[in-house]
């Protein structure tokens, strides 16, 4: 199991609670496994909620801000293009008259 960190200033995205800075399901993982358990502060959790337990609150912590600005950064945030619609339906009357024509 990881090891959280009990440093409330640790530098990284909010919700990234194992400091690899993505706000990802990796994190979730992290709260989960660490549900309940007492004097543990999770990194980059609420910095009002620093009650030494693990909660419910710190999945709704890191639920709003999944997937947080990290991983949009990373991945580059940019819109997958859709290809244009005249493409496709030139593509399926060319196959249509293909198979016809058999």
């Amino acid at each position: 199991m990881y090891v959280v960190g009990s440093d409330p200033n640790a530098v990284g995205a909010p919700g990234d609670y194992n400091g690899d800075s993505f706000v990802d399901a990796a994190d979730y993982t992290v709260w989960r496994d660490n549900l309940g358990l007492s004097l543990t502060n999770l990194q980059n959790t609420d910095p009002n909620n620093l009650s030494g337990t693990v909660q419910a609150s710190d999945y709704d912590y890191w639920k709003d801000n999944f997937p947080g600005p990290a991983v949009d950064g990373a991945i580059g945030g940019a819109p997958v293009p859709e290809p244009a619609s005249w493409l496709l339906l030139a593509g399926g009357v060319a196959l249509a008259a293909a198979v016809r024509r058999r």
